[in-house]
């Protein structure tokens, strides 16, 4: 999938668009997470550089390590109805299609 981000200093803006791949499986034993790699090798270099100031500049959830970026739901959910069900998911996964990123998940619900 190709992502479009924008990044301003001052007057200069830039937009970059690189190639990422969706990490199939997102239900991992630290929770769900939803996983993007950068495909295209000319953003490693921005990639060090996101790494180094996310803390600062993306919400809680979202680390970058190399060429991924890891978004963990789990922390990014505010509490609620959505957050509740979490601890139910026993599949999570992710694929693409023109234009979208399509989400699937199954739950445990018991029965009483």
């Amino acid at each position: 999938i190709e992502f479009g981000v924008q990044i301003a200093v001052g007057p200069f803006t830039k937009w970059f668009r690189p190639q990422m791949i969706v990490g199939p499986r997102m239900l991992t034993p630290e929770g769900p997470t939803l996983v993007f790699t950068v495909a295209s090798s000319e953003y490693v270099g921005l990639m060090w550089i996101a790494q180094v100031f996310a803390s600062e500049f993306f919400p809680r959830g979202v680390v970058i390590d190399g060429r991924q970026i890891r978004v963990d739901l789990a922390a990014m959910v505010p509490p609620g109805a959505a957050r509740n069900l979490l601890p139910h998911l026993r599949d999570l996964s992710a694929r693409t299609a023109p234009g979208v990123v399509l989400i699937g998940f199954d739950l445990k619900v018991e029965q009483s």
